[in-house]
Formats: C-alpha cells, sequence, structure tokens
C-alpha cells in the first residue's frame, strides 16, 4: 500500500507535465502560425508597396517630361518674346530717326523757300536794268562780266592775306613756344643753380660750425687738461706735506698718472656694495667734506626671502668740492656696481642738473645701475 500511495503522486506530477508540454506546444504552434500570417500579410503589404512606389515612378516620368515640354515651350516663348521686344525697340528708334530727319528736311524746305522768296528779283533783274539805263543787253553783260572779274580778283586777293595772315599767325606761335620753353630752361637752370648755391652755403655753414665747434673744444679740453694737472700736482703737493711715501718715492711735476696713483694709495680707497657707490677714507684730512650721514637701508634677498640692513655712509662733499676733485671721478667710477644721484622736489635746478651729473659720472656704454633718489629737503641751502 505504501508503494501504490508513492506512484500516485508520481503519475500525477507526469500527467501535469504531459499537459504543459502540450500546452507549450499548443502555444508554440499557434505562434508559428500567426507568425506565418503575419509574414504573408508583410509580404502582401510589401508587394502592394512596391506596386505603388512603381506607379508613382512613372507618375513622376510623366510629371518630368510634361514640366520638360513646359519649360521648353516657356523658353521659345520668352525668346519669343525678346525678339519681339528687340524688334520693338528698332523701329522705336527708326521712327525717332525718321522724325527727326522729316523734321529736318521740313526746316530745309522753309530755310529754300524764304531763300527763293528773297532771290526771286533777281529773276527779271536784267529786264528791270535795261529798261531803267536805257543800255542794251551786250553792254549790260559785258558790265556784268567785268564784276565778276573784279569779283573774284578780290577774292583771290583776300584768300592770299588770308594764307597769308594764318602764315604769320603759325610763325608767330612757333616763335612764342620756342621763346618760352627757352625761359623755362633758363628758369630751370637758374634754379638748379640757386640750389646748388643754396647747399654749398649750408655745406660751407655745416664746416663753420665744425670748425667752431672743434676750436671750442679743443679749448675746453686744453683748459681742462691744464685744470686736471694743476688740480694733480696741488693734491701731489699736499700729499707730500702729509706723507712720508712721497717723501720717499718722489715723482716728476709732468709725470699725472704717476701722481694720481700715489694720491690714490695715500687718500683712501673705493668700498663697492653691491647696489651702492661708497666713499670712505682712512684719514679725515680732506676739508672739503663737509657732511657724513649714516643710514640704514633695508634690503630683501628674492632667493631666501632674508631681509638684511645695510649700513651706508653718505658724504656730501659739496658743488664746489665735486668740481675741484672732479679729475678724481674716472678712478673712482672703476668696478663701481651702482651710482647714487640725489635730488630734491623743492629745487628745480637739482633736478634739471641730473643729466649733467650722469653724463659726467657715467658713460653711455656703461652697464652701471643708476638709482636717482628725490627728498623734500632742499639741497639749495647746503650748496657751497
Amino acid at each position: 500500500m505504501e508503494i501504490d500511495s508513492l506512484e500516485l503522486p508520481m503519475c500525477s506530477l507526469k500527467i501535469m507535465q504531459r499537459k504543459e508540454e502540450e500546452e507549450d506546444t499548443e502555444s508554440d504552434v499557434r505562434m508559428q502560425q500567426q507568425s506565418e500570417s503575419t509574414l504573408h500579410s508583410v509580404e502582401e503589404h510589401k508587394e502592394n508597396l512596391q506596386k505603388i512606389v512603381h506607379r508613382m515612378k512613372e507618375c513622376k516620368k510623366d510629371v518630368e517630361q510634361f514640366v520638360e515640354i513646359k519649360y521648353t515651350e516657356q523658353q521659345r516663348v520668352m525668346r519669343t518674346v525678346k525678339l519681339d521686344k528687340v524688334l520693338v525697340a528698332q523701329r522705336q528708334e527708326n521712327l525717332c530717326d525718321l522724325d527727326e530727319e522729316i523734321i529736318r528736311l521740313t526746316e530745309e524746305r522753309d530755310r529754300l523757300e524764304k531763300r527763293m522768296q528773297k532771290y526771286a528779283f533777281y529773276s527779271h533783274y536784267m529786264d528791270t536794268f535795261v529798261k531803267a539805263t536805257n543800255v542794251g543787253a551786250q553792254q549790260g553783260m559785258a558790265r556784268f562780266e567785268t564784276l565778276v572779274l573784279a569779283r573774284d580778283n578780290l577774292q583771290e586777293s583776300t584768300h592770299e592775306l588770308h594764307e597769308r595772315i594764318q602764315d604769320a599767325q603759325a610763325n608767330l606761335k612757333r616763335f612764342t613756344k620756342e621763346s618760352n620753353d627757352f625761359h623755362l630752361q633758363l628758369t630751370s637752370e637758374t634754379t638748379r643753380y640757386q640750389r646748388q648755391l643754396d647747399r654749398a652755403q649750408q655745406n660751407r655753414m655745416h664746416w663753420e660750425r665744425t670748425w667752431n665747434r672743434i676750436q671750442k673744444t679743443a679749448t675746453q679740453q686744453t683748459i681742462l687738461l691744464g685744470k686736471i694737472r694743476m688740480s694733480c700736482l696741488n693734491m701731489y703737493r699736499s700729499v707730500c706735506d702729509q706723507s712720508r711715501v712721497c717723501r720717499e718715492f718722489p715723482v716728476q711735476p709732468e709725470d699725472t698718472h704717476g701722481q694720481l696713483e700715489t694720491g690714490g694709495v695715500v687718500w683712501g680707497r673705493l668700498l663697492l656694495l653691491p647696489g651702492f657707490q661708497v666713499w670712505t677714507f682712512q684719514t679725515c684730512t680732506m676739508r672739503p667734506l663737509e657732511l657724513s650721514t649714516v643710514v640704514f637701508w633695508p634690503v630683501k634677498l628674492r632667493d631666501n626671502g632674508q631681509v638684511l640692513f645695510l649700513r651706508l655712509q653718505l658724504w656730501d662733499c659739496g658743488e664746489n668740492a665735486l668740481r675741484r676733485f672732479d679729475h678724481l671721478l674716472l678712478s673712482c667710477n672703476k668696478q663701481v656696481d651702482a651710482i647714487l644721484f640725489l635730488f630734491s622736489f623743492t629745487d628745480r635746478a637739482s633736478f634739471e642738473d641730473l643729466s649733467n651729473q650722469i653724463a659726467r659720472s657715467s658713460e653711455p656704454s656703461d652697464s652701471v645701475v643708476k638709482l636717482i633718489v628725490g627728498t623734500k629737503f632742499d639741497l639749495s641751502c647746503t650748496r657751497t
């Protein structure tokens, strides 16, 4: 009994599986039939569309042929219209010309009629002349021929005189033209010579100015050289009074270079700082120095950002002292990194004198840094 109780559920499961398989098979069959019917309908629709496309192509060809025929006819009609317009324009022009010709002929006819009326008297002139003068026809004809010959002679003489007048006028025009050409030639030559004269005068003035400048420069340089030599000699003598070096190694009065070297060794040295020019001396025996100022200047390095304070000792020797010891400036400017120039906002002369100081302290080809500092302090009161 236990075996039968187990077999019944198995059979029922198999039956259910078979039913499901049959249902799946039937659904597949129905799907296949539906797909076949759908494909059949699609094919029929495709055939119908192809037929419609074929008919549309035929209709398109017919329409294109019709349009081409109409376009050809339209072009032919347009050409015909253009030709008609051209012919109409030509006919109108011809009509205008004919109207003008008719008007001209009418005016000519009226003029001739007036002329005929004017000269109608001469048709019976001979008869009237014979009746009035009682002269025969032969005598009248002879008189007429004489008058005609006189008229012809007068016309010939008038024609000859007219030709002579024309020849004289032509000669006058030719002579006038030649005279004008000759006058223009003379004017151009005069202008050219005048330009050459002006150029020569300009060259003369230029060379005169150059010669005067050379003479002035030579005079100034000679005077400056004499001042430099005298200053060097005075400096050397003042140094000799205070130092033993000059006494042990004397220098000739004509040796200016040796005097400068000796004075530089004894007087002091040039101390170089990055970006500034500072004067320091071993002794304080130089009387021209009037003012010494110590300035602490903050500087920030670009590489590491470190801040430094530079102690600057600035010596103001005054304008007169600077002129007196100007001969030392060239030797002091050797191996200098920068030069500091000072001017006052309250003193216009100090600002205008900057260009002269820069030109005197350095050359245009130098690569020395030039610093210009402005102050509100009045520098004119400190000048000597």
